[in-house]
């Protein structure tokens, strides 16, 4: 009776932190789209483009180069060292995911 319990107990859990990484994972990028267009501070504008780009870059990465180019974009209107540099190095991560290396070496030296 006991281990019965703790075997529905276990496919209970599971299930639940399945169905939350299900509804979780979507309402990131979603947040931070509407962060964009809701703000018109360019440093915020860069760090969502900043994070989309990272939360792209390994998945989608024709759709992380574009957030990329918009951090870089904002953040050389907010003349953000920091956020520039973050902005080159992601770019250069995205080159170098599709392994377009001369590119990815030129953003990436960028980014120092």
């Amino acid at each position: 009776m006991c281990k019965l319990f703790y075997k529905k107990y276990a496919i209970l859990i599971c299930t639940l932190f399945f169905i939350n990484n299900i509804y979780s994972s979507n309402s990131y990028p979603d947040s931070l789209v509407k962060l964009i267009h809701a703000s018109k501070i360019d440093t915020v504008i860069a760090k969502a483009n900043l994070d989309l780009c990272d939360y792209y870059l390994q998945k989608q990465t024709d759709k992380a180069l574009v957030y990329g180019r918009n951090a870089l974009v904002f953040s050389n209107k907010s003349k953000n060292n920091n956020l520039i540099a973050n902005a080159y190095q992601n770019i250069g991560l995205c080159y170098s995911f599709k392994t377009i290396t001369d590119t990815a070496a030129i953003y990436l030296d960028s980014a120092f």
